[in-house]
């Protein structure tokens, strides 16, 4: 999945060097949108894997990082 990642990052690099300044083909932006949208899926997907690692590899993490948060909470709810 990365080395595919890398390949479309650099097919936008190489359409847009192509992309005139002015006059730009339908043809071109088509194609320019369908791989940023191709690579932000593909970018969403790495780190939804990465996410579901971090979260399996420690199951305490979730739940330090959910008490920090509710400790943070309480403590700017806190009367001044």
């Amino acid at each position: 999945m990365k080395n595919r990642i890398r390949e479309i990052e650099e097919q936008i690099i190489e359409l847009k060097s192509r992309m005139p300044a002015h006059s730009l083909q339908p043809r071109m932006l088509q194609e320019l949108e369908d791989l940023e949208a191709e690579l932000d899926d593909l970018k969403a997907k790495v780190n939804i894997k990465i996410h579901k690692f971090n979260n399996h590899s420690d199951p305490s993490r979730l739940n330090q990082q959910h008490n920090t948060t509710l400790e943070r909470m309480e403590r700017y709810d806190e009367p001044k």
